[in-house]
């Protein structure tokens, strides 16, 4: 922690009596950034950001989904789309990477910036051809919200545009519905007047066995094609639907395991009259018993069953 190092972080003369600017220390515990690279601690640094105002964009997108326009499935999904909303924190949207959509924002020699697209060719506000556009990209998530129109060509009126947008159904994870499926709902009404789509999938997410997220780099993933191996394609299908009945459950082997325990174990389940006609047909023919018995350890239907046991009476 710093409070290991302070004396490398204090000022000379700070703490001389005469100043009486430190009034006491107090250490404690938080965590530090290390680069990857070198080791070496990373000190925040707080920079100028470019931020979206929530609350215009909001109020349309809570609107539709209050009369149902949009429908989340689950219900339980619903209702927090909505909450997501309504508390939603204003949205930084530049990033400082080096790949991404580079923001539309221009600054002339005075300091005015003016946000346009396609470029301008002059300052908003003082006129002047002297612009300089900013370095930052937009946050992915920015990029992501508008997927459903510019995969059919916006900003220019395609006819893929024309003809599938908005579309029907979108099917995601719970844990972006704030992230990216609001934020295509308001993006679509923001900037084409209609929602992309009508209703929202909200798919169960299958954890690691003790209970976090599966990730590479933690080691917790498992890999579909070794259970395909091991157990086959229907069965691993069979498996993940069974397990997935909820939200955030647990991966078990023991689900696709048990797709593979024969129905029936020890014969078939014969109904109450067919074991009366079996009763009464054991006074027929030794042939005929032995016929019986050589087919009732066969898993039969229930309608075969009851075919076979009653031939003898006939």
């Amino acid at each position: 922690a710093f409070t290991d190092r302070i004396g490398e972080f204090r000022q000379p003369g700070i703490e001389a009596p005469e100043h009486r600017l430190l009034e006491r220390r107090e250490p404690y515990r938080h965590t530090i950034s290390v680069c990857e690279r070198c080791g070496s601690r990373i000190e925040p640094l707080i920079s100028l950001q470019w931020w979206c105002r929530m609350d215009g964009l909001a109020a349309p997108a809570l609107e539709r989904l209050s009369r149902r326009d949009v429908r989340y499935h689950p219900e339980s999904q619903h209702r927090f789309a909505i909450e997501s909303l309504e508390t939603a924190p204003d949205w930084c949207v530049s990033r400082q990477l080096w790949w991404g959509h580079q923001i539309p924002i221009w600054t002339c020699a005075s300091g005015h910036t003016t946000c346009a697209w396609p470029p301008p060719a002059a300052c908003g506000e003082c006129g002047s051809e002297q612009l300089e556009r900013d370095p930052d990209v937009l946050d992915t998530w920015f990029s992501s919200a508008l997927w459903p129109i510019a995969t059919l060509g916006w900003p220019e009126e395609t006819g893929d545009l024309a003809r599938y947008y908005p579309g029907d159904v979108s099917v995601t994870a719970r844990e972006i519905i704030r992230l990216w499926e609001n934020r295509m709902i308001f993006s679509g009404l923001f900037l084409r007047g209609d929602v992309p789509f009508t209703d929202v999938i909200i798919t169960s997410t299958v954890m690691a066995v003790d209970g976090r997220r599966m990730s590479k780099s933690l080691g917790t993933g498992i890999d579909p094609l070794d259970l395909i191996e091991a157990h086959g394609a229907d069965a691993t299908r069979y498996g993940l639907l069974k397990m997935s009945s909820t939200q955030d459950v647990r991966f078990s082997a023991g689900a696709i395991e048990e797709t593979l325990t024969p129905v029936f174990s020890r014969g078939p389940s014969v109904p109450t009259s067919a074991r009366r006609t079996t009763a009464r047909a054991r006074s027929g023919s030794a042939s005929s018993s032995a016929s019986r018995r050589s087919t009732s350890s066969m898993p039969l239907s229930r309608a075969s069953m009851r075919r076979k046991v009653q031939r003898p009476m006939g």
